[in-house]
């Protein structure tokens, strides 16, 4: 049960650093207005869907339990991966 409430609050910590990381990212892309505006807009979009599908799936997490835990690990562990590397894109944009 350790390892479960662990990775539970692992994915927490990421979600609300990625939530910090990406309102850093608005206030940036509000003070810069030049032809790379549209991509980070889009950027910043992109991140908002993967963030709330990250919380989604916490939701199913915490609903689903430990048992569920086992058989959902490897599906999460591709979705953190996904966001971890569109969170690196974006960040080049900026």
């Amino acid at each position: 049960m350790k390892d479960f409430e662990n990775y539970k609050q692992r994915m927490i910590t990421g979600i609300e650093d990625w939530e910090s990381d990406l309102e850093e990212m608005k206030e940036r892309a509000e003070k810069h207005d030049d032809e790379k505006q549209k991509s980070r807009k889009e950027a910043i979009a992109k991140l908002e869907e993967k963030i709330a599908q990250s919380k989604a799936r916490l939701a199913e997490l915490e609903k689903s339990g430990k048992d569920a835990w086992d058989v959902m690990k490897k599906g999460l562990d591709e979705a953190w991966d996904d966001i971890s590397e569109a969170f690196k894109e974006a960040r080049s944009k900026f």
